[in-house]
């Protein structure tokens, strides 16, 4: 099972915009498609924090309010593309517990191999055990595939007007 998400939007569909944008000034180019990806990929942001999961299991808080602002988007612009992520900081550095699920390990800790080791905390010393599994409650990948066809829409929208713009 793949453990990331991954949602390609390329504007190899919008002919028009390929070729107005060929014809703008690179460092305009690069600029106009920044822009656009950020709307993107902010819109990706919002959708994957009303995901986050709260927590229904009576311990702990009841809302995951560290994962949900953990939430953080990126653009990077490079010579031949731009390429826009949605993921979470290392403040949440249990994203990925929630998305995937884990073993619930009591009386110390468990390597991932299934061997029993001791915990480096003297106050947790012992052999763990595993005493059952947390389901996983993914909310990144299915974000990301909910948004894959709509970040593309805006996207292109968001190009077509700051290039009308341009030649206007």
């Amino acid at each position: 099972m793949a453990r990331y998400a991954t949602v390609t939007v390329s504007t190899d569909g919008a002919e028009q915009i390929d070729q107005t944008l060929a014809q703008l000034p690179l460092a305009l180019r690069q600029r106009y498609l920044v822009k656009a990806m950020r709307k993107a990929v902010n819109t990706g942001a919002k959708e994957t924090r009303q995901r986050v999961p709260k927590n229904s299991s009576g311990g702990g808080a009841p809302e995951l309010p560290a994962l949900r602002r953990s939430v953080k988007t990126k653009v990077k612009s490079y010579d031949e593309y731009v390429l826009g992520i949605v993921g979470t900081t290392s403040m949440a550095f249990h994203a990925h517990l929630v998305e995937f699920g884990h073993r619930l390990v009591r009386g110390g800790t468990i390597e991932s191999g299934g061997r029993v080791r001791k915990a480096k905390d003297p106050d947790r010393t012992g052999k763990g055990r595993v005493v059952g599994e947390v389901a996983p409650h993914p909310f990144i990948r299915p974000a990301a595939e909910a948004m894959g066809p709509q970040a593309e829409r805006i996207l292109i929208e968001h190009l077509r007007q700051l290039v009308e713009d341009f030649a206007a």
